[in-house]
């Protein structure tokens, strides 16, 4: 109930405030599913929240839960915490129970907001490929073209499933982890080729 609340509430503020263009809406899927996306604000989460299937949950820094109140409503809706200065098993864990519910993710995998829409492989964190390779999980990349905000129009680009073949059989060990997010860094910063 309240998820739904928040979905409404989100879809009044962006129908109202601003504008969002999406490129490859027809590439949203459901059931298993790891969205990546660039992380330069904290709209681009109530961007994704009001697009991606209801199912998605999300991943989000612990310290957004510090405030119980809005801890409460983030878990409500869909909202996990996860330390970003650790490797934090208990959220890999639950990560991996939602996708084994059919359920999907969205990962931000730099870890926290930058100031380009590129993403840089030194930024990015291995934890995804752990949870996308251990689970057989369909990855679909998301780029934003510009920070999102309020009062403006955003620009999103949705790419096609990652065709991650090349992984069947392979052990998530660091090596192929350092291959899977290689790719996924690739293929993110591809989608911004197209609006130039």
């Amino acid at each position: 109930m309240l998820k739904k609340f928040v979905f409404y509430l989100a879809r009044f503020v962006i129908k109202v405030f601003c504008r969002i263009e999406i490129h490859g809406r027809e590439n949203i899927i459901d059931g298993n599913v790891v969205y990546v996306c660039n992380h330069q604000s904290i709209f681009d989460a109530i961007l994704n929240f009001y697009i991606l299937p209801q199912t998605t949950c999300f991943m989000a820094k612990k310290e957004l839960f510090s405030f119980k109140p809005l801890g409460w409503i983030l878990k409500k809706i869909g909202v996990f915490s996860v330390d970003r200065r650790s490797i934090d098993l208990a959220s890999v864990r639950y990560a991996c129970q939602i996708l084994k519910e059919k359920k999907n993710l969205c990962i931000y995998p730099q870890g926290t907001r930058t100031d380009s829409p590129e993403v840089k492989l030194k930024q990015m964190h291995a934890g995804v490929a752990m949870i996308a390779l251990k689970n057989f999980s369909r990855v679909v990349p998301m780029m934003y073209t510009s920070k999102p905000a309020m009062f403006k129009k955003n620009v999103l680009y949705i790419g096609k499933q990652l065709d991650l073949s090349e992984f069947e059989g392979k052990k998530a060990n660091s090596a192929v982890q350092k291959e899977f997010i290689e790719k996924i860094t690739v293929t993110m910063n591809n989608l911004l080729e197209v609006e130039k």
